[in-house]
């Protein structure tokens, strides 16, 4: 019959794997129960196959990673959702004003209000992994509002727009 029983193993994996106090330690704390525990008795259980305590202590970590993951993401839903929120409302004045061809966005300005756009559209596409794509297209959509407004160019881009909103979106999932 074993000297110590399957409570004594449990105590010894508790303190040592999941509370990870120092071997030296875990010995005094169970010799407080257990007087006559050996060194080795414990370090035998450790490397016991029967008893898996690396594979038990690897699950634990698992699940506690996973829980704090679950914890992340029920914190960053509020975060997200305004930034959606702030994006879909700098989308909708963009293209306001650039169907009403308004001064506010200009030639020397379009250039920084189509990066902090795009800056958005990256935090949100971050956050929210690679699930949507939807701030890209906005992106994509607001680019394409300011090239049709070059007579040069813009009839192409009328043109052709779901083929190069496609094939832009593409590259992208790509990278």
């Amino acid at each position: 019959m074993a000297k110590y029983g399957h409570e004594a193993k449990e105590k010894a994996y508790e303190l040592w794997y999941i509370q990870r106090l120092p071997f030296t330690k875990v010995i005094a704390r169970m010799r407080e129960e257990y007087p006559t525990l050996a060194y080795n008795t414990l370090t035998k259980w450790s490397k016991d196959r029967r008893l898996a305590w690396d594979i038990r202590y690897d699950e634990y970590c698992r699940t506690l990673e996973r829980q704090a993951d679950k914890k992340r993401v029920k914190e960053m839903v509020p975060i997200v959702t305004a930034i959606e929120e702030i994006r879909e409302k700098v989308y909708n004045q963009l293209v306001s004003c650039l169907e009403k061809n308004a001064d506010v966005v200009t030639e020397k300005n379009i250039g920084l209000v189509l990066a902090s756009f795009v800056r958005l559209g990256e935090l949100e596409y971050r956050m929210k992994g690679k699930s949507s794509d939807t701030p890209y297209k906005k992106v994509i959509n607001v680019l394409i509002l300011a090239l049709e407004k070059n007579p040069n160019i813009g009839p192409l881009i009328k043109a052709h727009k779901n083929e190069i909103v496609d094939a832009i979106i593409e590259e992208i999932k790509t990278k």
